[in-house]
């Protein structure tokens, strides 16, 4: 989801760690292995939180659909 979220921006991995406070290596990582330890939850928010900025919408599966993200409707 961080890849296609970047994808939707134009964003490079480098953009991200700049605004996020990490390595690029850290963000390439977190794209591959995406695991959900205690400290991977908190660059996680940080993350979200970036793109929200950005107005991206993230979408999580639940019985009808998959995940993904868009662009958010404006109100």
């Amino acid at each position: 989801m961080i890849r296609a979220a970047r994808a939707l921006l134009n964003m490079s991995q480098t953009e991200l760690a700049d605004i996020t406070g990490v390595t690029k290596r850290t963000i390439i990582r977190h794209e591959v292995e995406e695991r959900s330890e205690a400290r991977r939850g908190e660059l996680q928010q940080k993350i979200r939180d970036e793109f929200e900025k950005r107005d991206i919408e993230f979408l999580f599966p639940n019985d009808t659909k998959g995940e993904g993200v868009r662009f958010a409707r404006r109100r």
